[in-house]
């Protein structure tokens, strides 16, 4: 979540930060008009970047074994605003593989891992491109498919048809490459983006409560909100207590 040129930008890891914790959206758009501190990323965190950029490279270097026009378009780090426009070139220029493609649609931003060249009829000729992206995980989760399935909705303006596929390639020692279908996420995307635009376009965030949920560990916010639930004496501080039984005791007062 960014703003530019007095604009807000969301990306498809606003969209999952959305879905995991409503909390996590109402902190980051506080942070937005009044930046507040966040913990730094944990020694396992950052473990596990790291693995996911030597999975990401692995892959590419597959890719340019097999493809002979590949573009790196973050090669010399350019700005965003480049970069979508170096990307919206390299389609309409035919190229094989887009690496690190940058993709925008009014408020919505996307960093897709990358882009292949498919022989299916678009407004670019007779190709398109779809998604791949990949991940360390040993299957595919839901808001892996929810990212992918954004950046390929970033594709329509651009080649003027929606990708037939998208596509995960997971951690396991095989780099297995799953395919999914846009159409059958479509409109699962459209209703999270509806209620994320519904809780997003007030002018104060919506009142949430940092509930504790399996995100935390990985959140920028975690600290604020362990001072938080430690103040309110909350009920998660109960040794194994349960999620459901904690709703059940707070609606009972």
């Amino acid at each position: 979540m960014q703003t530019r040129n007095g604009t807000r930008l969301y990306s498809a890891s606003d969209l999952c930060g959305f879905l995991e914790c409503q909390h996590l959206t109402a902190l980051d758009l506080e942070h937005l008009v009044t930046p507040m501190p966040k913990a730094a990323d944990s020694e396992q965190n950052r473990l596990i970047q790291d693995k996911g950029l030597a999975h990401e490279a692995a892959f590419f270097q597959r890719l340019k074994s097999e493809y002979a026009n590949v573009i790196d378009i973050a090669e010399g780090n350019p700005s965003f605003e480049r970069r979508v426009e170096l990307t919206i070139e390299a389609m309409h220029a035919g190229a094989d593989i887009i690496f690190q493609a940058s993709l925008q649609d009014g408020a919505l931003i996307g960093h897709a891992d990358f882009l292949r060249k498919v022989p299916r009829a678009s407004t670019l000729g007779a190709f398109s491109y779809e998604v791949i992206d990949t991940k360390l995980a040993k299957t595919a989760k839901a808001k892996f498919l929810v990212q992918t399935a954004l950046y390929s909705r970033l594709l329509v303006p651009i080649q003027g048809v929606q990708p037939q596929f998208m596509y995960v390639v997971l951690g396991d020692a095989a780099r297995t490459e799953q395919a999914f279908r846009v159409a059958d996420y479509a409109d699962y995307l459209e209703q999270v983006l509806q209620r994320f635009d519904a809780f997003t376009r007030h002018a104060e965030p919506p009142a949430t409560y940092p509930e504790p949920c399996g995100h935390c560990g990985f959140c920028g916010w975690r600290e604020r909100c362990d001072e938080q639930r430690q103040r309110d004496d909350h009920l998660s501080a109960v040794a194994g207590i349960s999620r459901s039984q904690i709703k059940k005791l707070s609606s009972s007062g």
